[in-house]
């Protein structure tokens, strides 16, 4: 409060499950710029009264300048304000205040860890990469807890390497073991290495002691439609986005969560939300995803291109890059060779980061644009030569379509060994490797094999979810059927694939080939000559592998 020309603070220490007062504290300041100093001075004494041992306060000293890593009022206020944006409507909604926080104190280095992880979420991976970079420069002036943040988010966005995250995090939670943002992002790291089992233990205890903190719920949600609990997490998503209407990553969990239940109503609910909100723009590509699961591509494009307009128009260049190569792999899977080709072309001319990269070198590996491919591999694997991802999910991929055009069955069966223990990573394409996989046994004819391999996909639906994966995954197991002569359930599958396929749009590549096999099943004495080696599972310019 100010009173003449002084600034007049109050603290007060209370008791968090009863709420009681336990000390207070009035502090004077005699000038704005002075009222951070202020309350570091008092802080340590406060904190000795309350209980806490001389040695740990020395340990952890959090002054405030260097515990906030700023010395401006302003830049404080303005990186709280974000703070509290970010939980009535979303992450992006903080970009502007982080922004300027950092404006007014450059050197900030919590406010550049954060936009970094903010920008990252989103998809504006180049952009995370600057201001991650940035923070890391100045990891030495700030807290521990914060250098813990700070390094995490590093090794996450910048180097990629998840294990030096994982540890990071993990010793984040031994020091802060009441801390809700590290058991979070230790529970992210989990997620993108595949463990989805132990980020949800670690979500509980981020959603207990952060009393169901928004951000990790809609985290746990996540994850728990990645172990198939969709039904667990629906009730509580919904009277979250009932009291926080705006929060559009809330919005895009309860879509996905609607999906998985097969209620396309309220889908249809939070899309037309969507259209009368701005920045929203992210519903768009979700609608996108679900109408290429159901064959409507030329639905999907339109959905794709409002998307990326709307992305453009906010000034989120990196997001509408990603969904532009995401889309483009897409098109490469259904047989859609120039559309692949334009979409992957129009990707790499919005913004070149990695996961922009990764993508477009799969569509391309993918249409058999090998040279193409390749560079793209190099420019992968130059960026982020640790990287877990890109080492051990991606690269071996794009290597693994690449053998398919040789005809190199087992090679791109070797080429994917590494991935096992990452082939459930939560990526833009979930469990593709297991797919290439799948194709990979049934370009060496091996039935049973390949049928194994389409079933991870169908078991875990939910990390799969509205990933064109899912019903190609059908597909792919009616064709390792018929290979193993099981002609029953082969036939099963396939009209399993084109059910989900009712609508799709007819023109399809791979959809004409897949009537055009299921019709030559024929009967079981014709089966042989219409499905012999000699035809077998082989590349078509047209449809891609079959």
């Amino acid at each position: 409060t100010l009173v003449g020309n002084a600034y007049v603070l109050g603290l007060d220490a209370l008791d968090c499950q009863t709420g009681q007062s336990l000390l207070r504290r009035q502090l004077t300041a005699s000038r704005k710029e002075d009222v951070l100093g202020a309350i570091e001075t008092t802080a340590p004494d406060i904190r000795r009264i309350l209980g806490e041992s001389r040695s740990s306060i020395r340990q952890f000293d959090t002054r405030i300048h260097a515990g906030l890593t700023t010395g401006s009022l302003a830049a404080f206020e303005a990186y709280t304000a974000g703070e509290r944006n970010v939980l009535r409507q979303g992450g992006w909604s903080a970009v502007p205040f982080f922004t300027r926080a950092i404006e007014l104190d450059p050197e900030f280095a919590y406010a550049h860890a954060a936009l970094g992880l903010v920008l990252g979420t989103f998809g504006e991976a180049a952009r995370s990469r600057v201001h991650t970079e940035r923070a890391y420069e100045l990891r030495d002036r700030v807290s521990e807890w914060e250098r813990l943040f700070i390094t995490a988010q590093y090794h996450d966005r910048v180097t990629g390497e998840l294990d030096k995250t994982l540890t990071t995090c993990e010793v984040w939670v031994q020091t802060y073991p009441h801390d809700r943002t590290a058991r979070n992002r230790l529970a992210s790291a989990y997620n993108q290495l595949g463990q989805s089992g132990r980020a949800i233990d670690e979500l509980e205890k981020a959603r207990e002691v952060g009393r169901d903190h928004p951000l990790d719920v809609d985290a746990w949600a996540a994850t728990a439609m990645r172990l198939n609990r969709a039904q667990h997490a629906r009730g509580i998503v919904q009277r979250l986005v009932e009291a926080s209407p705006e929060r559009l990553p809330l919005r895009r969990t309860a879509y996905r969560l609607a999906f998985l239940e097969g209620d396309r109503e309220e889908m249809a609910r939070h899309v037309e939300w969507a259209t009368r909100t701005p920045r929203a723009e992210a519903l768009f590509a979700e609608q996108a995803a679900v109408d290429t699961y159901d064959g409507r591509i030329n639905r999907a494009r339109s959905w794709l291109q409002q998307g990326v307009d709307a992305a453009m128009r906010n000034d989120f260049k990196g997001n509408a890059a990603v969904w532009s190569a995401l889309h483009a792999a897409r098109e490469a899977f259904v047989g859609h060779s120039q559309e692949a080709r334009t979409q992957a072309t129009a990707a790499l001319e919005l913004e070149e980061s990695w996961e922009t990269v990764a993508l477009a070198a799969v569509a391309l590996a993918r249409l058999g644009d090998l040279d193409d491919a390749r560079r793209l591999a190099s420019r992968l694997n130059a960026e982020r030569p640790s990287g877990t991802l890109i080492q051990n999910y991606w690269l071996p991929v794009i290597q693994a379509l690449s053998d398919f055009h040789g005809g190199n069955a087992r090679s791109a069966v070797e080429a994917l060994q590494a991935v096992h223990p990452y082939e459930l990573s939560d990526t833009r394409l979930p469990l593709l490797p297991a797919f290439v996989r799948g194709e990979a046994y049934l370009l060496a004819r091996d039935g049973g094999q390949a049928a194994a391999e389409f079933q991870k996909l169908l078991q875990h639906h939910g990390a799969v979810g509205n990933s064109l994966l899912g019903p190609l995954a059908r597909l792919g197991l009616a064709r390792a059927m018929a290979l193993t002569d099981d002609l029953t359930s082969a036939r099963r599958q396939y009209e399993s694939f084109f059910e989900l396929w009712r609508d799709a749009d007819t023109e399809i590549p791979l959809l004409r080939q897949a009537k055009a096999e299921y019709g030559a099943l024929g009967s079981k004495q014709g089966t042989v000559s219409k499905m012999s080696p000699r035809r077998g599972w082989t590349r078509d310019a047209a449809s891609g592998w079959q």
